[in-house]
């Protein structure tokens, strides 16, 4: 991991004891994994990869938010926060706390 993101072996272990992560630094990392922001949060909550059915109040979250819903239905079918930024209208900050919302949900 270090050499992938350019640091020294003793500063990454710096990021992790501090809990000092940048978005971008997150986002790097991510990205050394392949797997996108929303599969991270879903790991470290403990939660399987492998949900097949919504709850009422999530679908409801969903249908009251056609924004969040099209940024599930990229996210269902792995788009990529930098391929759905670059693709639509949407900053990264924004896409992100979309991100989030849709993690809570």
């Amino acid at each position: 991991m270090a050499q992938a993101l350019h640091l020294s072996e003793a500063s990454v272990k710096r990021l992790f004891s501090d809990k000092s992560f940048t978005l971008q630094r997150l986002e790097d990392i991510c990205q050394w994994l392949e797997l996108d922001f929303f599969e991270l949060a879903r790991i470290a909550r403990g939660e399987s990869m492998a949900t097949t059915e919504m709850t009422l109040a999530q679908e409801q979250v969903l249908a009251d938010d056609l924004q969040l819903l099209g940024l599930f239905y990229l996210v269902r079918n792995n788009w990529q926060l930098q391929d759905i930024v670059s693709y639509y209208e949407i900053s990264e900050p924004t896409c992100i706390r979309l991100l989030i919302r849709l993690d809570r949900a």
